[in-house]
């Protein structure tokens, strides 16, 4: 067995999930060599650390705008059948072929943990696996379906806003980019769909008054962005 081959097998092998065979002749690589048998180590530590990280809390709503992004992802895969599909072998990440790629491996990690709660990227969570082109619409408008303030004991309260985004001019339906907006200050951002509602769920420490709220939109990728006020009942 030479040393690419090995490299090969040292998820497999930490993992236990080599056979008789294959476990024999890649320990008796190891036996002969220093240098796998010292990245072999360093690969087994590195997958213990990641076994011993903390679990990241989700950010709210992070299920709903997840199953939200998959249904709108399905009905895109339909209408483009003939496209070719794509696929992200996340496995592949801890199949390095040097223990600098495994490193890497658990930056990313990391990095991509503290992004999921910290930001809601544009594309929604399932917009980090897969990017499908989309139709451009030229009119992009946001069809209000409610927006209601609830408050509370403390003086403050919950924003609740149902929306989503109406069909491209084309008569294809498409998914446009939201900002939430208290003067200048970004409340939520987020992406909407013209084939399902969203609910935006805010808490405020004070009502808002009327003429602060509004709602960016624009598509994916574009610069343009068109603001809505939004009027809320009590």
């Amino acid at each position: 067995m030479h040393c690419q081959d090995a490299q090969e097998l040292y998820s497999d092998y930490v993992e236990g999930k080599l056979d008789r065979a294959l476990n024999v002749s890649f320990e008796n690589h190891l036996s002969d060599c220093a240098t796998c048998r010292t990245e072999v180590g360093q690969f087994r530590s590195l997958w213990e650390g990641l076994e011993e990280l903390p679990l990241a809390e989700p950010p709210a709503f992070f299920h709903e705008n997840v199953m939200s992004r998959i249904s709108q992802e399905q009905v895109k895969a339909e209408e483009a059948s003939a496209r070719k599909r794509i696929f992200w072998d996340w496995s592949a990440l801890l199949r390095p072929r040097s223990l600098s790629m495994g490193l890497a491996a658990l930056v990313l990690m990391l990095v991509g943990a503290e992004v999921v709660q910290t930001q809601r990227a544009s594309l929604g969570p399932v917009g980090w696996v897969v990017s499908l082109v989309r139709p451009v619409s030229t009119n992009p408008v946001l069809d209000i379906q409610s927006a209601k303030w609830e408050a509370d004991a403390q003086g403050g309260g919950t924003l609740t806003v149902e929306l989503r985004a109406k069909a491209h001019t084309n008569g294809q339906s498409g998914t446009d980019n939201v900002k939430l907006l208290q003067g200048t200050t970004v409340l939520y951002s987020g992406a909407v769909s013209s084939t399902e509602s969203a609910i935006i769920r805010v808490n405020l420490p004070k009502a808002p008054s009327a003429d602060e709220l509004s709602l960016s939109i624009s598509e994916p990728g574009s610069e343009n962005a068109k603001s809505v006020p939004l009027s809320i009942t009590p």
